[in-house]
């Protein structure tokens, strides 16, 4: 049961990133933190914070891969 939990908690994150990318600022489909926090049943805070740590992991990986061009 907790592998389960553990892959639907990352589903919901990477659906929430991804979401983001595509339905940019003022778009009729955007959805805040707190509204996906809701639906998944998860705490904001936690949405949040996995957010930032999961975009600044994209940002340092890209800025490597960009650097050792």
């Amino acid at each position: 049961m907790a592998l389960f939990f553990q892959n639907f908690r990352s589903g919901v994150y990477f659906q929430m990133v991804a979401s983001k990318f595509l339905h940019d600022d003022g778009e009729v489909d955007e959805v805040f933190n707190d509204e996906w926090a809701a639906s998944a049943g998860f705490n904001v805070k936690d949405i949040n914070s996995f957010e930032r740590d999961f975009l600044q992991a994209i940002v340092s990986t890209i800025f490597v891969q960009i650097l050792y061009l």
